[in-house]
């Protein structure tokens, strides 16, 4: 791989040319398997192509990160919500036996989401628009101290989440109309063993408006009255 040093090194040549080049001790010979022997000939341009092939790699690693349709894309941001509703942002304990309360909102991207008002962290978020489900203006979003759950609308949907961490308690779909209003009952029933409270919801389609009692706990309806007249009185504001 290496040219055999001469002994009589009189003449003027560079001290890394030709067949004046000294080998070095074998101890202090470059053993690289992956540069070709020119390279390992010279030590001062072995470092410097090495460098240079360093810093041409590390300005390419990232460029190959991703693909050309993924420029400019954001995936999601962790603490977005977007612009709350004024009307459904309120200050909730997440659970009877806690002592501090988390602010909780829902945005005009129907994302409802928990949070810490001390720091501005997000806690949770949630998703509650559903393909095929027409939403006109702002969710609506109800909570109550002493419920465990928050309970969110938008278009025909309606799902209640957990106070605490969001996790989806139940939710329910309305064929006859989107859901107009919806509260929570403040009086508990005698017969209640949970900390869930009723919803009372208002649905509003072509020709008839739905009051409807679901259970907190499973978002099943209880009763439900229907009103021809409550439509055809709107219209005609």
């Amino acid at each position: 791989m290496f040219k055999q040093s001469v002994e009589n090194n009189d003449d003027d040549s560079h001290p890394f040319s030709g067949e004046t080049a000294r080998r070095a001790p074998p101890e202090l010979e470059p053993t690289h398997p992956h540069l070709p022997p020119s390279v390992l000939q010279c030590p001062v341009h072995s470092t410097m192509r090495l460098q240079a092939a360093l810093f041409i790699a590390a300005c390419l690693s990232p460029a190959a990160a991703i693909f050309s349709d993924e420029v400019n894309h954001i995936d999601f941001h962790h603490a977005l919500l977007g612009a709350p509703s004024p009307d459904s942002t309120f200050f909730l304990k997440p659970s009877s036996s806690s002592n501090a309360s988390l602010l909780y909102t829902i945005s005009e991207k129907s994302i409802i989401g928990a949070v810490n008002p001390r720091d501005g962290s997000l806690i949770w978020r949630q998703d509650i628009s559903r393909p095929g489900s027409a939403t006109s203006g702002a969710g609506i979003l109800r909570g109550l101290d002493g419920n465990n759950a928050v309970v969110g609308a938008a278009g025909d949907s309606i799902s209640s989440w957990s106070a605490q961490d969001g996790k989806l308690i139940w939710e329910n779909r309305f064929a006859d109309g989107a859901v107009a209003d919806l509260e929570l009952l403040e009086l508990e029933d005698a017969s209640a063993t949970s900390g869930s409270r009723d919803t009372i919801v208002l649905t509003s389609g072509e020709g008839a408006a739905v009051v409807r009692r679901l259970d907190g706990d499973s978002g099943k309806t209880k009763w439900e009255h229907k009103d021809n007249r409550f439509v055809y009185h709107c219209s005609q504001w």
